[in-house]
């Protein structure tokens, strides 16, 4: 899958998506914080965080964040995007969001633009829900979206 997403397909995604409502994006995530969330939402997971919008958009309201990712290439953009954020607000992390074990758990853990759709098997998106809950404090929130289409 790295091949896929390297250096090639990093170099473009950003200008591919640069119409994409990111920020809009984030303010449906912290809506759903305020409304869902038991308690208040600190610390974001983001399973498959690309260039790491999403992310660097968290942390610079103040989340504190997690990304991982597959892609090295993918990963070093996200790196430069958050370089002026606070010392430790975003991290990033390579590894596959199927298995990834991380020493630490989070208010909220996060799927956006369709990663739980680039899951080539059942059992795959089986693996990466398990590794979100896995990642979860108790009573935390998990989202995520999906597109759907009819071949």
């Amino acid at each position: 899958m790295t091949g896929l997403f390297g250096a090639l397909y990093a170099g473009a995604y950003d200008a591919l998506y640069a119409s994409k409502d990111y920020a809009g994006e984030v303010e449906l995530l912290e809506s759903l914080f305020a409304t869902h969330a038991t308690r208040p939402v600190r610390s974001v997971l983001d399973l498959g965080c690309g260039t790491g919008r999403h992310a660097a958009i968290l942390g610079s309201r103040g989340y504190r964040v997690v990304g991982v990712d597959r892609s090295n290439e993918m990963l070093a953009i996200a790196g430069r995007r958050a370089a002026g954020l606070p010392a430790g607000r975003v991290r990033f992390r390579r590894g596959d969001i199927r298995s990834i074990r991380l020493a630490e758990r989070f208010d909220a853990v996060v799927l956006m633009f369709n990663v739980l759709g680039y899951q080539v098997t059942d059992a795959d998106a089986l693996r990466t829900v398990g590794t979100a809950r896995r990642h979860l404090e108790p009573g935390g929130l998990f989202a995520c979206d999906v597109w759907y289409a009819l071949l």
